[in-house]
C-alpha cells in the first residue's frame, strides 16, 4: 500500500442538508436575537455574501497556498467580511432618514 489513501466522501441524505443549512441560518438568527441594538438590513443577503466570500477566497489558499497563504489572506478577509457586516448595519434613525 502507498502512502496515499483513498478519501472518502460522505453525502448526508436530502433532509440532513437542509437540516445543516438551516442550522446556520438558525444559529445567526439566534446571534441577532441576542442583541437587540443591532439592526441588520437584508441580513440574509449580509450572510449569503459573507459565506460565498469566505469559501471562494479560501478554495484555493486552503488548498494550494495560491494565490497566496491562507496566514497572509486572513487580515484581508476578515477586513472584508467586517465591511459587509458594517455596510448592512444600520441605526433606527439611519433606517428612518432613508425611508423619507
Amino acid at each position: 500500500m502507498t502512502g496515499c489513501q483513498k478519501k472518502q466522501t460522505v453525502v448526508l441524505p436530502e433532509k440532513e442538508q437542509k437540516e445543516e443549512a438551516t442550522g446556520v441560518k438558525h444559529l445567526f438568527d439566534e446571534l441577532l436575537a441576542e442583541c437587540p441594538g443591532v439592526q441588520i438590513e437584508a441580513p440574509d443577503t449580509m450572510l449569503f455574501l459573507i459565506i460565498e466570500l469566505a469559501s471562494s477566497a479560501s478554495y484555493s489558499t486552503i488548498l494550494d497556498s495560491d494565490p497566496v497563504s491562507y496566514e497572509e489572506l486572513k487580515p484581508y478577509l476578515n477586513a472584508s467580511i467586517r465591511a459587509i457586516i458594517k455596510s448592512h448595519m444600520y441605526t433606527t434613525q439611519r433606517h428612518e432618514e432613508q425611508k423619507i
